[in-house]
């Protein structure tokens, strides 16, 4: 469990996340459900200083976390780069089927324009945007996604749970390996919480988690790009 935290951690914004957040990351990308596990290993790597947890309970990547996630990622490389000659055929072959988060076309905008039909427009007022709704008395529009299929493309997504205009996949930094996760940012309050209404439905055969994820005080969101993965920064405007 050490390398999911650390290679999330070291993919976000400011190296650092929300706790419950980052528990909800982990245990999507492990497929577990094993939260004192999870507690055990922050405590864990907070007593080697490779972590430090806050007050107001945000965990952030130490420089010494961040040098431990990077030697293990140099590692991976070097072990990969043995076999990548003789998998490179087959992978250009499989990237249809598997498309990763980074190959995938950014047409995510677009597409939730086009196939807009009775749910109108995407509110461009900030105000009308994030206006309080039932079920979304904060008006948050951001949201995060877990358990997805590793097939899962951004208009597949969209097409699951309503209007997306932005998406930004949940990747290793080192091996942009997908952790079947995302944070999305919904058209309005309202798309957003009936999005949330479909935590457990299943997508591509996965029962999906959904639940409101406001971007943190000082974290730019969303991104300029429609579509980016956890290894890039999200430098954009503004949003809840």
């Amino acid at each position: 469990m050490v390398k999911p935290i650390l290679s999330i951690l070291l993919g976000s914004d400011d190296r650092s996340m929300d706790v419950k957040s980052l528990r909800k990351m982990v245990l999507s990308s492990l497929q577990s459900e094993d939260k004192k596990q999870y507690k055990r290993t922050i405590q864990s790597l907070e007593s080697q200083e490779s972590v430090a947890l806050d007050a107001d309970g945000v965990v952030r990547l130490t420089k010494a976390g961040k040098k431990l996630a990077s030697s293990d990622g140099q590692e991976k490389k070097k072990k990969k780069k043995k076999k990548d000659r003789r998998r490179r055929a087959e992978e250009d072959d499989d990237a249809d089927d598997a498309p990763t988060p980074s190959k995938r076309p950014k047409v995510v905008a677009d597409d939730v324009a086009d196939d807009e039909d009775d749910d109108g427009a995407i509110p461009a007022d900030p105000s009308v945007k994030h206006r309080p709704v039932p079920g979304n008395r904060d008006g948050v529009t951001r949201l995060f996604v877990g358990n997805l299929a590793f097939a899962i493309d951004e208009k597949a997504l969209a097409e699951a749970i309503g209007p997306v205009t932005h998406v930004k996949w949940i990747t290793d930094k080192e091996t942009g390996r997908f952790y079947g996760s995302a944070f999305v940012e919904m058209a309005d309050s309202a798309a957003a919480a009936k999005a949330v209404n479909m935590a457990g439905e299943k997508v591509m055969g996965r029962p999906v988690k959904v639940s409101f994820a406001p971007a943190l005080a000082g974290t730019p969101w969303p991104p300029k790009n429609s579509v980016v993965t956890g290894n890039e920064r999200n430098d954009g405007g503004e949003g809840q």
